[in-house]
Formats: structure tokens, sequence, C-alpha cells
């Protein structure tokens, strides 16, 4: 993801329905290696999800550099390749739209009342608003992320119906 033109943050949820990475990274465009070097931690976060599968698979857009599956393989988890930037084959993109859209209300209330928050501050934001999207609001059945993964079904039936 990339929160405006500045803002490298990959990250991703688990069909469980909680916000299983949050990766921030120098640049927005890594190379090949220097994604490769974060996939230890794809593992770890893939693991924490409590995913029972021997092989975790993982579902990425179709970047060039996020194109390593030896690597994956190497630790255990399979590709998954999706349409970049759609949110109907990519449930990932919902997310982040989500995102921003939170985001920039936070920053208009921020500019009203002359507030100016620190780029630690401002991380500590995103993750505090991606832990609530796994939590059930009241009275809901589900969580944010967890009516994203139910909804999948539907989305792709919609598209093959479509010819998308």
């Amino acid at each position: 993801m990339q929160l405006g033109v500045k803002v490298p943050l990959w990250g991703g949820f688990s069909v469980q329905g909680g916000f299983a990475l949050k990766l921030w990274t120098p640049r927005a465009k890594m190379t090949r290696e220097e994604w490769a070097a974060h996939v230890p931690a794809l593992k770890k976060a893939a693991s924490q999800a409590n995913t029972v599968r021997k092989r975790q698979k993982m579902w990425f857009d179709n970047e060039g550099f996020l194109k390593i599956d030896d690597k994956y393989r190497k630790h255990g988890l399979t590709a998954m390749r999706f349409p970049p930037n759609s949110g109907d084959f990519n449930p990932i993109e919902n997310v982040w739209a989500q995102l921003r859209k939170d985001l920039a209300e936070r920053e208009f209330e921020d500019l009203k009342h002359d507030k100016i928050i620190t780029t630690q501050q401002f991380r500590q934001r995103v993750a505090a608003i991606l832990h609530s999207y796994s939590l059930k609001g009241p009275g809901e059945e589900y969580s944010y992320l967890e009516r994203v993964v139910r909804g999948m079904p539907a989305r792709l039936l919609k598209c093959k119906k479509n010819k998308f």
C-alpha cells in the first residue's frame, strides 16, 4: 500500500479477519532482493494468523518485485496472484481504501485544531486503525476484515457473471 506518495506500507490480513502484517519500508518500490529479505516476516505473520495448513497461501498483486515464488516456497508459502488495484479480486485494496478514508478524516480534524503529528505518531495511528478493523463493533456479528473476507465469494461470482 502506498498512502499517498511517501508512505510505503505493506500489509495483509488473515482469513480469520486479523491484520497479520504491517511492514513499513524505506521505499514503496523495492528490488526483488529487498523484498526477499522480508519473506521471513511474511512467514511469521502467516504463522501467527493461526493458519493450520502446512503450506500457507499468500495473495499478492502482480508487482514485479513480488514475483519471487522460489523464495516463498523455500519458506513454506504459496504465492497467489491477483490483478493489481482491483478491490474485486484483491481484497486488501478495499482495506487500503478504507484506511485512506479514515486517515483523511483524522487529518482533517488535526488541521482544524492546528495539530501536527510526528512520523511515529502517524505510524501509531495507522496501527491503531488497522487493529480496529479486526474488532467487532457493538451488535456486529463480524469485524470489518471478516466482512471483507466473507464477501469475497460473492464479489468473484459477480465478476464472473459480468465477464470481468
